[in-house]
């Protein structure tokens, strides 16, 4: 209950605010409106701790009887119960009843050609938007490469030839098929089974199984269940939108599935940890063995090590690594190249270009080192060399549609090449149909091409 006003009240004070659920506004407007609702959100949190931290110590000092318990469970599902009902009656008294409000909702989530929805409170409440539209577009980018999918973070690129606007977007709104159009049906099924892993862990740890039926629910366990419902929120709201590429939300699911993963299973908690009477009891049933309770370094010399877990755990420590290792590259790459360009500017052309040669071996999958070292060598009068960086951005990223766009530009205008420059506008054109830059691009092209055919 106090969670609920305190949450009501943030969501009160904030559907008020034009900054907040007004359309077309600039950013200073939007950014104002976000600090305040920051700190307001800072100051419910205190005020919720300390209700909390309240309500928890006259708890435990004056416990509520078994019968008040009860009562307050009947009331929640009584609340619920009737939330229901008053939803069931509103769809049936609204037009076309139950089953004409179901399908006409199933439809516009559905819809392709839906419109995009006004950025307004409004929107919570409507089922119609474009995911729609991202979903098919991600299953055709998926029949383009079934098995291991077009590459990580790939979508964005690769939806730009199947798009049927301009609306520029990197993310399918939807892990599934998201995971589809960039990984293929082998990261589908990775994801899966680490899925299947941490499902058994979640339910081992919360005593969730049949044969774990009958154990105390203490303190601790309905907080790993708590943990537990949070990260099956994140993961079902992720399968409708791109919520895992926000970090306070995916950190926040991860740190949670991972403590409740790594809290171990229910039965062993309750033997070890547990009241007397629970230990007795485990021991007597053969859960654990009643053996003396080590010290930290007698535990330490009488470790051994489980191979197998050893082994996982080597294991997964040198995939994080790894994970890490490509996470810091692009940024290491990046960084290079800024550090290229300013070494340019300033005259330093030949360190520039060995700098931006670095950031190529630091993320030999991205197209940008290549561009960097083609303006600097174009600053060099070195036109051959920088049209020789620009089609090895073509090679790095042949889908990428921006690569043919700027090896075009630069035979067009760099080196007055209007015949070499149309077939990299058309390449552009064919990746990217829908961009106005791609049409005028090849018009502009033809046109030259025309114009030097002349006599």
């Amino acid at each position: 209950i106090v969670s609920s006003a305190g949450a009501g009240l943030v969501v009160a004070w904030a559907f008020a605010q034009p900054g907040l659920t007004g359309d077309g506004l600039g950013t200073v407007v939007r950014a104002d409106a976000g600090h305040r609702l920051g700190i307001l959100l800072l100051l419910v949190i205190v005020v919720l701790l300390a209700a909390g931290l309240a309500i928890g110590f006259a708890a435990a000092v004056r416990a509520p009887s078994a019968r008040t318990r009860e009562l307050a469970g009947h009331a929640v599902l009584g609340t619920i119960g009737l939330a229901l009902v008053a939803a069931v009656v509103g769809l049936a008294t609204a037009p076309g009843g139950i089953d004409g409000q179901v399908s006409k909702a199933w439809k516009q989530l559905t819809d392709v050609n839906a419109r995009t929805p006004a950025n307004t409170p409004a929107r919570l409440t409507a089922t119609a938007s474009v995911r729609a539209r991202y979903w098919d577009e991600a299953l055709k980018v998926h029949a383009e490469s079934k098995l291991v999918g077009v590459g990580a973070g790939g979508y964005g690129l690769a939806r730009k030839r199947f798009r049927t606007s301009n609306l520029d977007v990197q993310h399918a709104h939807g892990y599934v098929v998201q995971t589809l159009a960039d990984l293929g049906w082998l990261g589908l099924i990775v994801s899966l089974a680490a899925l299947a892993a941490w499902l058994n862990a979640a339910t081992r740890a919360t005593g969730l199984r049949r044969r774990d039926r009958g154990l105390a629910w203490d303190a601790e366990r309905v907080g790993l269940v708590t943990l537990g419902v949070v990260v099956l929120i994140f993961g079902v709201h992720s399968a409708i939108d791109w919520t895992w590429f926000i970090p306070a939300n995916a950190v926040t699911a991860l740190l949670c599935a991972g403590w409740l993963a790594g809290r171990g299973p229910l039965r062993r908690r309750l033997a070890v940890e547990g009241p007397t009477g629970v230990m007795v009891a485990a021991e007597r049933a053969g859960v654990i063995d009643p053996r003396p309770r080590w010290s930290l370094r007698e535990r330490l010399v009488r470790w051994t090590p489980d191979p197998f877990r050893l082994a996982s755990a080597v294991g997964v420590v040198l995939l994080a690594t790894a994970v890490m290792f490509t996470a810091v590259q692009p940024l290491r790459a990046q960084h290079a190249g800024d550090v290229a360009i300013a070494r340019a500017q300033a005259g330093e052309l030949k360190a520039a270009e060995d700098i931006a040669r670095i950031g190529a071996a630091r993320n030999p999958l991205s197209p940008d080192p290549w561009w960097e070292l083609a303006v600097i060598r174009a600053s060099a009068n070195d036109l051959d060399g920088a049209e020789r960086a620009l089609e090895q951005a073509v090679k790095v990223q042949p889908a990428n549609p921006e690569a043919w766009r700027r090896l075009g530009r630069f035979r067009l205008s760099g080196l007055n090449e209007p015949k070499l420059a149309l077939p990299a506008f058309q390449a552009a054109l064919y990746l990217d149909p829908q961009s106005p830059y791609s049409q005028s691009d090849v018009l502009e092209a033809t046109r030259a091409v025309a114009s030097t055919a002349a006599p």
